[in-house]
């Protein structure tokens, strides 16, 4: 990893905060030899740890140096090397989903597309297909994500890198709600003064590998709010007393940082108890954040497929492809794929704009509000 993923951003995060280039490869090595922090662990620990640290941290990084590589490729300036890039993005979505998801959505899936539809219904932050029950269908995470995905093939295809990259980061931020919500989840189940979930020790090996697939970024935010959740959630054998702060601590602090991740109160939703003829109650101390009002004022829609409105930043640099995008929106009947190049075309002005002859380091955390939650 520490050559193949070396330069790349939020890899670079990663590494820097475990201090290995092969930090979670490390992680699953250890648990599988029974070694280090997992020296006496028993069986299911060991195999929890493996099996999620796989899935939600060494491939879930893949998926992003997959569309880090589409981008280089497209970077490189030539139509056949855009097609390479294509062709790397398209793989990111096949890490992302797996095969074993077939093509409309299988539950025998078992990598990061599969875990946002299961957080989906803890959580209540499904789409509710078309009957508003927001713990059934896809989850909002995945319908997003399919869309960002096609719009960055459109870009990649039509040469706007820039605006691959900032759909990128889109993408990420995303990536990141389920393993928060995994995380807040086992929190809530590791906490013996919580759900108290039986075994103990396969409830905190879970929680431990959600959360180091996350700690970095939130280290990256607020260190003092990763320590402490670090602090509360990293696996021991010998820990008597898991989740000290309890559960409701935990969940306190990681709502802290939603908005330097970029993401929202919604999108995380709060830990569903029970549904009642649609009356939801939330277990208590996990109910959902309130948003502040300036976190969302800039957002005109919180639909994936709207494009935000800003009147001024493309105006007589790029009004030919302001018109050209509206000519194909109005003469559009493939829907998506229209969208798709609309959003390159105006996020690609955008961009332009903002970086002024050169790239601009738009990061991973709260990206510029204009062009914060497309």
């Amino acid at each position: 990893a520490g050559t193949k993923l070396a330069g790349e951003e939020l890899y670079e995060l990663y590494r820097a905060y475990w201090g290995s280039d092969s930090y979670a490869d490390d992680m699953v090595v250890a648990a599988l030899d029974g070694t280090g922090i997992y020296a006496g662990a028993d069986d299911v620990v060991r195999e929890e740890i493996a099996s999620k640290t796989a899935a939600y941290s060494v491939t879930w990084m893949y998926v992003i140096h997959e569309m880090e590589d589409a981008i280089n490729d497209c970077n490189e300036g030539t139509i056949g090397l855009n097609d390479n890039g294509v062709h790397a993005w398209d793989e990111a979505w096949v890490f992302y989903s797996g095969s074993l998801e077939g093509v409309a959505g299988d539950s025998a899936g078992v990598l990061a597309y599969r875990l946002a539809e299961k957080r989906c219904a803890n959580f209540g932050t499904c789409s509710g297909d078309d009957d508003a029950n927001f713990f059934t269908g896809t989850s909002h995470v995945n319908e997003r994500l399919l869309t960002l995905y096609q719009q960055g093939q459109a870009a990649l295809q039509n040469g706007y890198c820039n605006s691959a990259e900032v759909i990128l980061r889109a993408i990420v931020k995303q990536m990141t709600v389920p393993l928060i919500q995994g995380t807040l989840r086992y929190a809530y189940k590791a906490d013996p003064n919580g759900g108290a979930d039986t075994p103990a020790s396969k409830q905190q090996a879970e929680g431990w590998a959600f959360t180091s697939a996350v700690l970095p970024q939130i280290d990256a935010c607020d260190a003092d709010v990763a320590s402490m959740i670090r602090a509360n959630m990293e696996f021991s054998v010998s820990n008597a007393s898991p989740v000290a702060d309890g559960y409701a601590a935990v969940y306190a602090e990681m709502q802290k940082v939603y908005s330097c991740l970029g993401i929202t109160c919604a999108d995380v939703g709060g830990y569903v108890a029970s549904v009642t003829d649609g009356t939801i109650t939330y277990v208590s101390g996990a109910e959902p954040c309130e948003e502040d009002d300036a976190t969302v004022e800039e957002f005109v829609s919180t639909s994936p497929l709207r494009v935000i409105t800003i009147q001024d930043e493309c105006d007589d640099e790029e009004d030919g492809d302001e018109e050209d995008g509206d000519a194909l929106d109005a003469g559009a009947t493939a829907g998506i794929a229209i969208v798709a190049l609309f959003v390159g075309l105006v996020i690609g002005c955008l961009v332009g704009r903002f970086t002024a002859g050169k790239k601009k380091d738009v990061g991973y955390g709260a990206v510029d509000d204009k062009i914060d939650n497309l």
